[in-house]
Protein backbone atom coordinates (compact mmCIF):
# COMPACT_ATOMS: atom_id res chain seq x y z
CA UNK A 1 0.00 0.00 0.00
CA UNK A 2 1.38 3.45 -0.82
CA UNK A 3 1.86 6.20 1.59
CA UNK A 4 0.23 9.74 1.23
CA UNK A 5 1.48 12.99 2.86
CA UNK A 6 -1.44 14.47 4.60
CA UNK A 7 0.33 17.00 6.29
CA UNK A 8 3.92 18.01 4.53
CA UNK A 9 6.95 18.50 6.68
CA UNK A 10 6.82 21.91 8.50
CA UNK A 11 6.32 24.04 12.00
CA UNK A 12 2.72 24.24 13.02
CA UNK A 13 1.85 26.44 15.95
CA UNK A 14 -0.26 25.01 19.05
CA UNK A 15 -3.99 24.77 18.22
CA UNK A 16 -6.70 22.28 17.14
CA UNK A 17 -6.68 21.70 13.62
CA UNK A 18 -10.49 20.44 12.08
CA UNK A 19 -10.63 17.73 8.93
CA UNK A 20 -12.94 15.40 7.38
CA UNK A 21 -15.73 14.67 6.06
CA UNK A 22 -13.48 12.59 4.07
CA UNK A 23 -15.36 9.09 2.11
CA UNK A 24 -13.23 6.21 2.47
CA UNK A 25 -12.30 3.60 -0.45
CA UNK A 26 -14.86 0.49 -0.46
CA UNK A 27 -13.26 -2.13 1.01
CA UNK A 28 -11.49 -0.20 3.52
CA UNK A 29 -9.81 -3.04 6.02
CA UNK A 30 -8.46 -0.33 8.27
CA UNK A 31 -5.14 2.30 8.12
CA UNK A 32 -1.97 3.98 9.72
CA UNK A 33 -0.85 7.12 10.55
CA UNK A 34 2.38 7.94 11.01
CA UNK A 35 3.72 11.16 12.50
CA UNK A 36 7.36 12.14 11.99
CA UNK A 37 9.75 12.13 15.58
CA UNK A 38 12.94 13.71 16.90
CA UNK A 39 15.84 11.33 16.51
CA UNK A 40 20.16 11.80 16.44
CA UNK A 41 19.84 11.62 13.06
CA UNK A 42 16.44 14.17 12.44
CA UNK A 43 17.06 16.40 16.12
CA UNK A 44 14.92 18.85 15.00
CA UNK A 45 11.55 17.11 14.07
CA UNK A 46 9.04 17.18 17.49
CA UNK A 47 12.28 17.85 19.56
CA UNK A 48 10.22 18.61 22.68
CA UNK A 49 8.89 16.37 25.24
CA UNK A 50 6.64 18.97 26.56
CA UNK A 51 5.21 19.10 23.23
CA UNK A 52 1.86 17.20 23.06
CA UNK A 53 0.10 15.84 19.62
CA UNK A 54 -3.35 14.74 20.34
CA UNK A 55 -5.49 12.91 17.58
CA UNK A 56 -9.24 12.21 17.35
CA UNK A 57 -10.76 10.54 14.87
CA UNK A 58 -14.65 9.86 14.64
CA UNK A 59 -16.12 7.17 11.96
CA UNK A 60 -19.51 6.80 10.15
CA UNK A 61 -21.16 3.73 8.78
CA UNK A 62 -23.95 5.50 7.29
CA UNK A 63 -22.70 7.81 4.38
CA UNK A 64 -21.35 10.08 7.28
CA UNK A 65 -24.91 10.98 8.75
CA UNK A 66 -24.16 9.54 12.00
CA UNK A 67 -20.41 9.54 13.64
CA UNK A 68 -18.92 8.12 16.65
CA UNK A 69 -18.77 10.53 19.40
CA UNK A 70 -14.98 11.68 19.70
CA UNK A 71 -12.71 10.58 22.40
CA UNK A 72 -13.78 7.26 21.33
CA UNK A 73 -10.80 6.97 18.85
CA UNK A 74 -8.23 9.15 20.38
CA UNK A 75 -4.41 9.55 21.05
CA UNK A 76 -2.19 11.64 22.68
CA UNK A 77 1.88 11.73 22.65
CA UNK A 78 4.73 13.84 23.95
CA UNK A 79 7.54 14.84 21.82
CA UNK A 80 11.44 13.78 22.46
CA UNK A 81 13.24 10.47 21.13
CA UNK A 82 11.52 7.30 22.02
CA UNK A 83 13.08 3.97 21.80
CA UNK A 84 11.54 0.84 21.02
CA UNK A 85 13.48 -2.65 21.71
CA UNK A 86 16.55 -0.34 21.77
CA UNK A 87 16.21 1.51 18.66
CA UNK A 88 15.04 5.26 18.26
CA UNK A 89 11.64 5.47 16.61
CA UNK A 90 11.79 7.75 13.52
CA UNK A 91 7.66 8.10 13.99
CA UNK A 92 4.94 7.35 16.17
CA UNK A 93 2.50 4.99 14.47
CA UNK A 94 -1.13 4.62 14.92
CA UNK A 95 -3.04 1.85 13.45
CA UNK A 96 -6.71 1.59 13.23
CA UNK A 97 -8.39 -1.87 11.77
CA UNK A 98 -12.08 -2.57 10.64
CA UNK A 99 -13.69 -6.09 10.86
CA UNK A 100 -16.48 -7.10 9.59
CA UNK A 101 -17.96 -3.24 9.34
CA UNK A 102 -15.71 -0.61 7.25
CA UNK A 103 -16.66 3.29 7.69
CA UNK A 104 -18.01 5.18 4.75
CA UNK A 105 -16.68 8.12 6.15
CA UNK A 106 -14.28 10.21 8.77
CA UNK A 107 -13.37 13.18 10.16
CA UNK A 108 -11.16 14.95 12.99
CA UNK A 109 -9.20 17.11 14.91
CA UNK A 110 -5.44 17.67 15.40
CA UNK A 111 -4.21 19.35 18.38
CA UNK A 112 -0.84 20.59 19.29
CA UNK A 113 -0.27 21.43 22.91
CA UNK A 114 3.01 23.40 24.13
CA UNK A 115 3.69 23.87 20.55
CA UNK A 116 4.87 25.07 17.64
CA UNK A 117 6.06 21.79 16.65
CA UNK A 118 7.78 21.05 13.26
CA UNK A 119 6.36 17.46 12.34
CA UNK A 120 4.60 15.67 9.04
CA UNK A 121 1.70 13.30 8.88
CA UNK A 122 1.72 10.34 6.45
CA UNK A 123 -1.44 7.86 6.19
CA UNK A 124 -1.39 4.33 4.30
CA UNK A 125 -5.17 2.83 3.57
CA UNK A 126 -4.57 -1.03 4.16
Amino acid sequence: MARTRHIPLGTYPSGTRAFGQIATPNGLAGFDIRIGRCTSATPTIWLDPATIVELQLQFSYDGGVIYTPLGANGWSQGGGIITQRGVEAPESVLTWRFRPAEPTHFKGQITVRNGPITTYLDATVL
